[in-house]
């Protein structure tokens, strides 16, 4: 401090120059009043707010005489509570209201001015212009709530998609004579870009479409109710063999799908002549699948290449038949079982698949889609499902 004197006193500046020069140059308002809350002294910056020629025109005066009352009155509340209780009060933003009805937001802080026995004698003012800055937290809060508002419709929406979905899809499974169907269904987000019908229950043939939507979460989940009202509608046509199905379906989804495909997979299980069951099947772009015999021999079928439903125009399909004794299990999956990851980034694979499939023989059917489920959450641990898994286990009776 003394350091600080000693050099302001070889420059000839004394404490008064040092005021003044403040009160000249800063461009927060800075005020001195009474303890009547009149102004005694004050700053260029509030002279210019004021719109007043020079100083003298404010001296004397008080809020009343520039402010409307409300705002007038909340000040000289503030400043009596400054001189009754020797403390500061502070505002982050204050409201002005002038006379003309405009409107400017300041902060503030009023102290306490004493003699040194303690009497309060008036307060020192400090006041900022902040309303720019508080319009724009204003516009920014409008933002969030509107945000806040939209993004609650999305996640009401979503929720109800979600229930739609869940009911629709895969629907209830009717008894069937000749197999027996257990079904997982998991999806990734809260609609699955997965698709399960069973078109026709009216027949004692058991028709299956299951369907992979290109992409995950909402933008694959919204195709969903369309794929599914698509096949069930296909397989009631005259010619509904699977590969005729996934003909027209291809032919159907031509437009609907932008910059999207399916990949698809579908067939009929039927009584064979010799009393066994017949599986007729053809797929678009999901080729694999798992017949697991009653003697525990496990086939991973591949069928033929096929392009994805929604790709090509005039793209051919093609049927494949199998026959199946009593006991005999197919397995149907979505690639999010084989694609899932763990914590460290690798894939859960065929092979692993093919190995849990094989674990699954000792298990009731209902409980073998969820067994194979369980077994790949075990192997990603703590990370999420990155895919919809749908897995469909089907036992010849």
């Amino acid at each position: 401090m003394s350091t600080s004197r000693e050099f302001f006193d070889k420059l000839g500046l004394t404490n008064e120059l040092l005021f003044e020069s403040l009160l000249s140059c800063t461009p927060d308002k800075i005020y001195f009043k009474d303890t009547k809350s009149r102004f005694v002294v004050i700053s260029d910056s509030m002279v210019e707010n004021f719109n007043a020629s020079n100083a003298s025109d404010v001296i004397g005066k008080t809020d009343f005489d520039f402010f409307s009352h409300e705002h007038a009155q909340q000040a000289f509340d503030d400043e009596q509570k400054v001189i009754a209780t020797n403390a500061l009060v502070v505002r982050e933003a204050e409201k002005e209201t002038w006379p003309d009805g405009t409107v400017t937001w300041a902060s503030s802080i009023k102290a306490p001015i004493t003699l040194e026995n303690g009497e309060p004698i008036g307060i020192l003012g400090i006041s900022r212009d902040v309303t720019q800055e508080k319009t724009a937290r204003d516009e920014l809060e409008k933002h969030d709530r509107i945000l806040k508002a939209k993004n609650d419709t999305m996640l009401a929406d979503l929720e109800s998609a979600h229930i739609v979905q869940s009911l629709l899809i895969p629907g209830k499974v009717r008894p069937s004579s000749i197999i027996r169907i257990a079904i997982a269904y998991e999806p990734s987000h809260s609609v699955s870009g997965d698709v399960v019908t069973f078109p026709r229950p009216d027949e004692p043939e058991v028709r299956f479409f299951l369907g992979d939507v290109c992409g995950h979460g909402v933008s694959a989940g919204l195709y969903t109710l369309l794929i599914k009202y698509a096949a069930d509608r296909q397989s009631r046509a005259k010619d509904d063999r699977p590969q005729s199905v996934l003909h027209r379906l291809n032919e159907s989804l031509q437009e609907v799908l932008p910059n999207r495909f399916v990949t698809a997979v579908t067939g009929i299980f039927e009584e064979a002549e010799d009393g066994g069951v017949r599986l007729t099947v053809s797929h678009a772009a999901h080729p694999i699948f798992f017949i697991h015999r009653i003697s525990d021999e496990l086939e991973t079928i591949r069928l033929e290449n096929a392009p994805g439903l929604g790709l090509l125009s005039g793209a051919q399909f093609e049927n494949q038949e199998f026959n199946l004794t009593r006991g005999d299990r197919v397995i149907f999956f979505t690639d999010g079982l084989e694609e899932a990851l763990n914590e460290n980034g690798e894939e859960f694979g065929l092979n692993r698949l093919i190995e849990i499939v094989h674990e699954s023989r000792n298990e009731r059917i209902e409980s073998v889609p969820q067994f194979l489920i369980r077994k790949i959450e075990q192997f990603a641990g703590r990370t999420p499902r990155v895919d919809d898994q749908t897995c469909i286990v089907v036992e010849a009776r």
